[in-house]
């Protein structure tokens, strides 16, 4: 069984191949987020995550130079906490 960080290459690669001039990006959450992170890096696409780890010590050096991304959890939190403090 490969690493799930293979088969997320594979699938990014053959929804590269079937759409060749789309923008892909790549979100997740979590585990998921170290995974669309590095995935998205490692292709150079644009990535948002939420409350992901850092998966740069799976990236390549090209990986690690390429990263478009963007980290939102605080941000989420920050909004989810205040609407609820509206609501109570």
């Amino acid at each position: 069984m490969d690493a799930q960080s293979v088969t997320a290459q594979q699938f990014a690669d053959s929804i590269r191949n079937q759409y060749p001039f789309a923008t892909i990006t790549t979100t997740g959450h979590s585990l998921g987020e170290s995974l669309a992170f590095y995935i998205a890096a490692e292709n150079k696409w644009m990535n948002v995550g939420f409350n992901g780890p850092y998966a740069g010590s799976m990236m390549s050096k090209d990986g690690k130079n390429g990263q478009k991304t963007t980290q939102v959890c605080f941000i989420i939190i920050a909004i989810g906490t205040m609407l609820s403090e509206d609501f109570e």
